[in-house]
């Protein structure tokens, strides 16, 4: 994504001084709310200081902010047990939570499973600084819409099988859900099989649930692991969550650990005072937490409300194009697949001819896609924007058609 994103970065559009400039629907950030969010945090409870925010704290999270997270976990993700806050880690941001625990029981070298397509930053989290290999499992086979991108007993394990033949040493599986970037929700019995999978073969589970609340199909349900009573294996089964997608804060870079293995924990506490998060902003974000009235009725209900809104508009003006669409339930994205682009050099060239034309979109490559052509679109934004950005769409896919 990064020769994409700094075309962005030259010329971003702005509504009052460069409406020519490049309209971004291409990174996973959520403006559908920022009304509202503004609003909750200009409150009198939110500016206020206390001394002691000027000295150090606890570095994987303050006390009180960790019982905050925990209550507000037991309650939203209808917790089978409530949620321990000697349980979690925080740290500054989602890429980070991910690093903490491959480095805290992988060695360099190893490969860590993920089912494909995935978000392009799992890759650098686990490379940086902890030099592991994703080995995907490409789950682009099929070709009923509602089948697609399922995951399965029998690709998880023929995918481990062949990292094995290649030499790989797998330590770990990461499992999105609900996914970035298809959108999609895995059922209980997906995520047991998934489970009892990485228990089969003495695997770490990260389990990233960052989009845990974003949920907005009709009759839609997502499922946390922390909702089971028993796990096939909980010291190896660790959740991961954030402030970033389902509060739509980004920018206040905070994620989450949960884990039920003490020494994991503990090793994490450490690592922690390398990464550990603002007191200020850790205070606004207990103050929110506490606050489930809010959470409940205006920002869920607001949000999710909003996110439906611009699922339809978004999903209509596509199939209207003859853009193919998988079907969405969760997150901020359309998984698109455009018949413009048939190889990698023509998907490629589709998001270049797209961003001189104004729009930035995800292409498939960069996000594991196993099959040329699909593009991940942001919908998480203002009406107006959105119609932009699809109408930029439009006119360029009628360009490359002959249309016009």
């Amino acid at each position: 994504m990064g020769t994409y994103w700094n075309k962005y970065l030259e010329n971003p559009y702005d509504e009052g001084a460069n409406k020519d400039g490049i309209v971004n629907m291409g990174v996973a950030e959520n403006t559908l709310c920022a009304d509202i969010i503004k609003e909750r945090f200009s409150r009198a409870d939110m500016t206020g200081f206390d001394t002691w925010m000027q000295y150090y704290q606890e570095h994987r999270g303050m006390a009180r902010f960790r019982e905050a997270i925990a209550n507000f976990m037991t309650t939203f993700f209808k917790a089978a047990t409530p949620v321990d806050p000697n349980h979690l880690v925080v740290t500054t941001g989602g890429d980070c939570t991910i690093d903490f625990l491959l480095h805290a029981f992988t060695d360099p070298g190893d490969s860590l499973l993920v089912p494909a397509p995935y978000y392009y930053s799992i890759r650098q989290n686990a490379a940086m600084r902890c030099n592991i290999e994703c080995y995907d499992i490409n789950l682009d086979t099929g070709s009923v819409p509602d089948k697609m991108f399922e995951i399965t007993d029998e690709l998880l394990e023929t995918g481990y099988q062949n990292a094995l033949k290649e030499g790989k040493r797998v330590r770990a599986i990461l499992v999105i859900n609900p996914h970035n970037p298809t959108g999609k929700i895995y059922n209980e019995d997906t995520i047991t099989a998934t489970l009892e999978f990485a228990k089969r073969h003495e695997l770490h589970v990260l389990m990233d649930e960052i989009y845990a609340l974003t949920v907005f199909g009709e009759g839609a349900e997502f499922h946390s692991i922390l909702e089971r009573k028993s796990l096939p294996d909980p010291e190896r089964t660790h959740l991961i969550w954030g402030f970033s997608k389902d509060f739509c804060l980004p920018g206040f870079r905070v994620g989450v650990i949960h884990s039920f293995n003490s020494g994991l924990v503990t090793s994490l506490g450490h690592l922690s005072c390398m990464a550990s998060v603002s007191t200020l902003v850790q205070h606004k974000l207990t103050t929110m937490l506490n606050d489930e009235d809010w959470i409940k009725n205006t920002f869920l209900k607001t949000n999710h409300g909003r996110l439906r809104d611009s699922y339809k508009y978004a999903e209509n003006r596509l199939r209207s194009m003859g853009v193919t669409c998988q079907p969405a339930t969760a997150a901020y994205f359309i998984w698109a697949r455009f018949n413009q682009a048939k190889t990698r050099e023509e998907e490629r060239a589709l998001c270049l001819s797209l961003l001189d034309a104004g729009v930035l979109i995800a292409p498939g490559t960069p996000l594991a896609s196993g099959n040329p052509g699909w593009f991940r679109i942001t919908i998480t934004h203002p009406h107006t924007y959105l119609k932009l950005g699809m109408d930029r769409i439009e006119t360029r896919l009628r360009a490359i058609d002959g249309e016009v």
